[in-house]
C-alpha cells in the first residue's frame, strides 16, 4: 500500500482505524499498536505520525494497571511529538504514591495536552499541584469526582486549587462531583465560555455569573433556595446564549426574576411545569429571542402543559428552531399538533423537534403521543410543504413495549420521504428505528 498510495493518505486511512473505546483506548490488539505489527513499512509510517498517538485514554481504577502504566504512557506520548493531545485519565485517588510515576510523565507532556479529562474518587489535587504542570495550550478541562464520601468535611472557604493556574488558554470547563466550589479553582475564568457546573446555590450561579464575564454556555444544578432574598437591581449578562438549569427545589424557580440574558438563544429549565411562565417573563425582560428550547416535567408530573398556542406566536418563540419536548399534557400537545396542521406560519423556522416520553409512563400514553406527531407532521410536511423541518424524533423507554399502529408509521415514512430524518422508537443507541 505504502509503495502505491502517498504517506498523507496512509495515515488518514490508520486514523479511521482508531477506535473510540472511551476510557480504554490503550490496548496492543488495536490501533495504532496492532498497525504497527503488521509489517516494517507499515511499523515506520505509524511511528512517523504523532496525530496516531495524540490521543491517550487509560483507566487505572485497578492498581494492576498502575504498575505497567508508567512505561506505556512514556513511549505512547513520546510518540506524539509536539502534536495537541487530548488526554483522559482514571484513578482511585491522586495521592496514592503508585500514581505519581504516570502524573510525572503526564507532567512532561502538559505544554501540549490541550483536552484533560481527570476521573478519581477523591478531590485532592495537591498531588497535582506539586507537580506545577505546565498547561499552556490546554483549552478543554473536565473532572468527574465518581464516588466521594458523604461524610467528608465541606470545603475550606478560603482554600484554592492551583493545579491548572498556569492554564491560560482554557475555555471550556466541566466539573461533577466534587465538593469544592467551582470558583475556588484557580482557573483564568474570564477566558472561559462554556461551564458544565456541579450542583450549588443560587448565591454561588449568581456569583458564576457576574465573575465569568465571557461565558456563553452554562449547564447548571441548582439546590433548594429557601429563604434567598431577591436581588434589587437584576443581573445582565450580555454574552450568555446557553442556559440550561435544574433544580431540585418545590418551590418556583423566582431566581429566574433575577436575570437579564439579551443574548439568550437555548433554554431549558427543568422541571419546567412552575418555569415556563417565568422564562416567559425572563425572554420578554431580556427582549430574547430563542432558537432552541426544552421543556422537560418533573418525575412524579403525569404531564405539563405547554405554553399556550398564542404564547408561541410570540417574538420570543416564534423563531424557535429546535424544540424538545418531553411528556407533554395529551390535551396540550393535540392543540400543539393542531396548530402545526392548521396555521403554515405556525413555528416556520423548526428545522428540529424532538418528543419523548418517560420510563413510567404507560404504553397507551405513549401511543398516543406518537400519532399525534406522526399524523400531524405528515399533513404539515407532506400535504402543506410549508415545512423547514429537517429532524423529527420520537423516543420512549426502552423497557416500554409500543404497538405503533401501522397507519401511523406510513405517516412517518412519508415524513421521511420528503427529506426529514425521522427516528422513531426506543430512547437508546442500541435500538432501531421502526421507520
Amino acid at each position: 500500500m505504502l509503495d502505491r498510495l502517498p504517506l498523507e493518505l496512509v495515515i488518514d486511512i490508520f486514523r479511521l482505524c482508531l477506535v473510540d473505546n472511551g476510557l480504554d483506548k490503550v490496548k496492543s490488539n488495536e490501533a495504532p499498536l496492532l498497525l504497527g505489527r503488521v509489517c516494517s513499512s507499515w511499523r515506520t509510517a505509524v511511528l512517523c505520525a504523532p496525530v496516531l498517538w495524540s490521543t491517550f485514554h487509560v483507566n487505572c481504577m485497578l492498581r494492576t494497571r498502575l504498575d505497567s502504566m508508567k512505561n506505556i504512557a512514556d513511549l505512547w506520548l513520546s510518540r506524539s511529538g509536539t502534536h495537541p493531545l487530548d488526554v483522559a485519565v482514571a484513578v482511585q485517588s491522586l495521592a496514592d504514591a503508585s500514581v505519581t510515576p504516570l502524573l510525572s510523565i503526564l507532567g512532561q507532556h502538559a505544554p501540549h495536552t490541550r483536552s484533560f479529562h481527570l476521573y478519581t474518587c477523591t478531590d485532592d489535587f495537591k498531588p497535582l499541584e506539586a507537580f506545577r504542570m505546565d498547561f499552556r495550550i490546554l483549552e478543554h478541562l473536565a473532572i468527574d469526582v465518581m464516588s466521594l464520601d458523604e461524610e467528608v468535611s465541606p470545603w475550606p472557604a478560603d482554600a484554592t486549587v492551583r493545579a491548572f493556574s498556569l492554564a491560560t488558554a482554557l475555555s471550556v470547563i466541566s466539573l461533577h462531583g466534587s465538593r469544592i466550589p467551582s470558583l475556588c479553582f484557580a482557573l483564568p475564568w474570564a477566558r472561559v465560555t462554556s461551564f458544565d457546573a456541579p450542583p450549588c446555590g443560587v448565591d454561588e450561579l449568581l456569583r458564576i455569573l457576574e465573575y465569568l464575564a465571557n461565558l456563553a454556555h452554562l449547564y447548571i444544578t441548582v439546590d433548594d433556595w429557601d429563604g434567598i432574598q431577591q436581588r434589587g437591581t437584576p443581573l445582565r449578562h450580555s454574552h450568555l446564549r446557553t442556559f440550561f438549569c435544574k433544580f431540585f427545589s418545590r418551590n418556583r424557580p423566582i431566581f429566574l426574576e433575577s436575570l437579564i440574558l439579551p443574548s439568550l438563544d437555548a433554554l431549558a429549565i427543568l422541571p419546567s411545569e412552575d418555569s415556563v411562565p417565568l422564562c416567559l417573563d425572563l425572554l420578554e425582560r431580556s427582549s430574547g429571542r430563542l432558537k432552541m428550547l426544552k421543556l422537560y416535567p418533573r418525575r412524579e408530573s403525569a404531564g405539563h402543559p405547554l405554553p399556550e398556542i398564542s404564547l408561541f406566536k410570540q417574538p420570543s418563540l416564534s423563531g424557535l428552531q429546535k424544540l424538545d419536548i418531553v411528556a407533554p399534557d395529551p390535551v396540550a400537545f393535540e392543540a400543539f399538533c393542531n396548530a402545526l396542521v392548521s396555521h403554515p406560519g405556525f413555528l416556520p423556522e423548526l428545522r428540529a423537534l424532538a418528543v419523548g416520553t418517560r420510563e413510567e409512563d404507560l404504553a397507551d400514553y405513549t401511543r398516543q403521543i406518537v400519532e399525534l406527531v406522526g399524523l400531524s407532521l405528515e399533513k404539515r410536511v407532506v400535504g402543506a410543504g410549508c415545512s423547514n423541518l429537517r429532524s423529527l424524533r420520537v423516543a420512549w423507554s426502552p423497557k416500554l413495549v409500543v404497538d405503533v399502529e401501522p397507519l401511523v408509521l406510513k405517516s412517518f415514512q412519508a415524513v421521511k420521504g420528503s427529506g426529514v430524518e425521522v427516528y422513531v422508537g426506543g430512547d437508546s443507541k442500541y435500538c432501531l428505528s421502526l421507520v
